[in-house]
């Protein structure tokens, strides 16, 4: 017959196995759990990363637009500043032809000397 010792021995041996098994379950389940953490992580850098690209993107074209402004507005007031030297340039030949052909004009007697001379 087996011993009373014998038994206990193989009692303690079996429940030691279950607990080593209960513990492998545990430690595959959350080995799962991890694995699904870490894929669900990666998902979301993922999203992060695009989500930051188009953050990016948006910003380098917020950037194009305010150069374009930038650019526009100079470009106008540089054209503005353009039209105003040309109408002044153009006041200054009119000017200086007007007093060209004053100079070039013959001087004409005055009216009221030369009926003067004529009464005397």
């Amino acid at each position: 017959m087996i011993g009373r010792k014998k038994i206990v021995s193989f009692g303690q041996e079996a429940l030691d196995i279950l607990k080593i098994t209960d513990n492998i379950s545990s430690l595959q389940t959350s080995q799962k759990e991890m694995a699904d953490s870490i894929a669900a992580l990666g998902e979301l850098i993922r999203d992060v990363r695009a989500e930051l690209r188009e953050v990016k993107n948006e910003a380098k074209l917020d950037a194009v637009v305010k150069a374009q402004e930038v650019v526009s507005s100079v470009q106008n007031g540089f054209n503005q500043r353009m039209e105003d030297m040309a109408v002044k340039v153009a006041l200054l030949e009119q000017t200086r032809s007007m007093a060209y052909a004053d100079r070039q004009r013959p001087e004409l007697p005055n009216r009221d000397s030369s009926e003067k001379d004529g009464e005397s």
